[in-house]
């Protein structure tokens, strides 16, 4: 196990994780404001970044989504195979997304100013989503490691022994070195003799 496998599946990495949803909260929230001031004052960029912030908000809030349909449907419904493909979009490649998304915020700084704060809060969300895919990934190796079973290569071994407990009851296991002599034991030994 590694350095980064040990701090991301500690304590350490899921204080990281809440701190990437805030830190992803908070850009939600500049992003909302940035587009209502810029598109009360008329500038088409407003309207790009209210779309945004609609997005950011929605994708921020995925994992409390998922939670009620969890909840709320079986593993089998159409809605819960609909839900897999959001959730697609996580870690790395919702980082990529808010990178990408974030281009437009730094088009015109001169006008839009403040769009410059909302682009710079969204890149850096997105590189803490890239960050926390090294997270996720050694929580699935850990629960991967989790669930294979041991391979026990005595397993047989000990079943044929009790299923032939079961059968003999008379049967006395000696330890070696000690020498237990019975009457049948006796009788088998002079059939050899003769033979």
């Amino acid at each position: 196990m590694g350095i980064c496998e040990a701090i991301c599946s500690s304590f350490i990495g899921d204080v990281y994780t809440w701190i990437v949803r805030f830190v992803g909260y908070a850009t939600a929230v500049a992003l909302w404001g940035v587009g209502v001031e810029t598109s009360f004052y008329g500038h088409y960029l407003g309207f790009y970044i209210l779309a945004l912030a609609f997005l950011t908000t929605f994708l921020e809030s995925v994992f409390a989504i998922t939670f009620c349909i969890d909840l709320c449907f079986s593993v089998d419904s159409r809605v819960k195979s609909c839900w897999d493909c959001i959730l697609w979009l996580r870690d790395w490649r919702k980082g990529t997304f808010y990178i990408i998304l974030s281009i437009a915020c730094f088009v015109q700084p001169l006008d839009v100013w403040l769009a410059i704060i909302g682009g710079i809060m969204l890149v850096v969300t997105g590189l803490l989503n890239i960050l926390h895919t090294f997270k996720t990934q050694a929580d699935k190796r850990r629960k991967t490691l989790a669930q294979t079973p041991s391979y026990d290569k005595f397993d047989e071994i000990q079943e044929e022994l009790d299923d032939d407990d079961d059968d003999d009851d008379d049967v006395a296991i000696t330890q070696p070195g000690t020498m237990r002599i019975l009457d049948d034991d006796i009788g088998d030994q002079q059939e050899i003799l003769e033979v």
